[in-house]
């Protein structure tokens, strides 16, 4: 699997760092015909704003975006057109479920577990609003207090920083 670090995310810290950011809302409970991810502030979409947010976390090897099937094609040339091309061989866009639980599951797939990264972040891709601070603390958390260890954690209304750290 590539690594972010080759691309542009950070590898310098001691922790690897794996993000799943689910993005395959269809819009239907806002009765949009865009999705929420492809919204625009500011000229970008708000899939955008996560991505650069997060791609600036220490230690990230890689970030997996479970997308609507519809779009997987599109999606190979997004990085470029959003001047993220930095971020080609980081980010791997996959096709998503039909609900967040299952996107997060097709997105986990694609964590690389033959060198399992010390945390994985699942962050909804619809809130661009969180900052590096707060993702770099709830993950130092994460590991310090073993959240999540050996589990795939879930809830519906908060994000989950799920710690892989195995005992052996």
């Amino acid at each position: 699997m590539s690594n972010c670090a080759t691309a542009r995310c950070d590898a310098s810290s001691k922790s690897v760092v794996d993000v799943v950011l689910p993005a395959s809302g269809i819009g239907a409970r806002t009765g949009s015909v865009t999705p929420k991810q492809f919204w625009t502030l500011q000229g970008r979409p708000l899939l955008f704003y996560t991505l650069s947010t997060f791609a600036k976390v220490p230690g990230i090897r890689r970030i997996v975006v479970p997308i609507a099937k519809d779009f997987l094609e599109e999606s190979e040339t997004w990085l470029e057109e959003w001047q993220l091309s930095h971020l080609i061989g980081c980010v791997l866009f996959v096709k998503g479920g039909s609900s967040r639980h299952t996107s997060i599951k097709h997105g986990l797939k694609y964590i690389d577990m033959t060198a399992p990264p010390t945390v994985i972040v699942v962050h909804d891709a619809v809130r661009p609003f969180v900052d590096v601070k707060t993702i770099v603390e709830v993950a130092q958390a994460a590991v310090k207090h073993k959240a999540g260890d050996e589990q795939i954690c879930q809830t519906n209304m908060e994000d989950i920083f799920c710690n892989i750290i195995r005992d052996h």
